[in-house]
């Protein structure tokens, strides 16, 4: 059990108005997307980008941190993403048009919308389709991506028309190296706690990463 106080009352208040206020703008389309750049060791050339969602809330952008994990709890994610995809599948064409042939964009997608079927089924039956090897998907490494799970097997529909698979926040989540051979990524994202602790000479740190690249070469995919 747990006293109730002025706290809890308010921070319950303010999750159910968050709630409220997400279901509306949901409801009206008021997101927009982001995209950072993602470039090459050198500093020279953008490989590609990464698409992040915000919420215009009453005109102000939000950043996912402040939402997605509400929307995760709450299965509003799904909805989301569906609004995501249809707003990439508009803006894709613009981005590839100014660059080069192996130019990719990065969208995230949590096990719960891989597991959506309407979802993946407006990427492989829409427009996005067309430009799927430009396409990355990036998983977090996540217990709920199970073998034989309907998010396995939609990842392998989107697999099959060319959508290749990014492993995010690798190095923090469970590291099932039989698992991430039968994913077959094709860049593993090493999570920003290695880098930083490499970064400050940390004991062991040079080491970890190091380690976190050499799955990657033996996997044959990028860093």
């Amino acid at each position: 059990y747990e006293r109730f106080n002025e706290s809890i009352g308010v921070e319950a208040v303010a999750k159910a108005r968050l709630r409220h206020e997400l279901t509306a703008a949901l409801r009206s389309g008021d997101f927009c997307l982001y995209y950072q750049p993602i470039f090459e060791a050198d500093g020279w050339r953008m490989a590609g980008v990464e698409v992040l969602v915000r919420w215009l809330r009453r005109g102000v952008p939000v950043s996912a941190g402040e939402f997605i994990a509400l929307a995760e709890q709450s299965g509003q994610i799904i909805t989301l993403g569906r609004i995501v995809v249809d707003q990439l599948a508009r803006e894709l064409p613009r981005w590839l048009a100014a660059h080069d042939d192996d130019f990719f964009v990065c969208v995230n997608l949590s096990a719960k919308e891989l597991a959506d079927r309407p979802l993946v089924d407006q990427i492989v039956g829409g427009p996005l389709a067309t430009h799927a090897r430009h396409l990355r998907v990036e998983v977090t490494e996540s217990l709920e991506l199970q073998e034989n799970s309907e998010a396995e097997a939609n990842l392998e529909r989107l697999r099959n028309i060319g959508v290749r698979l990014v492993i995010d926040d690798f190095g923090a989540g469970f590291s099932n190296f039989t698992r991430l051979e039968r994913l077959q990524p094709s860049m593993l994202k090493v999570d920003r706690s290695l880098v930083r602790r490499a970064g400050s000479e940390q004991e062991g740190g040079v080491a970890f990463l190091t380690a976190a690249t050499s799955v990657a070469a033996s996997l044959n995919c990028d860093v």
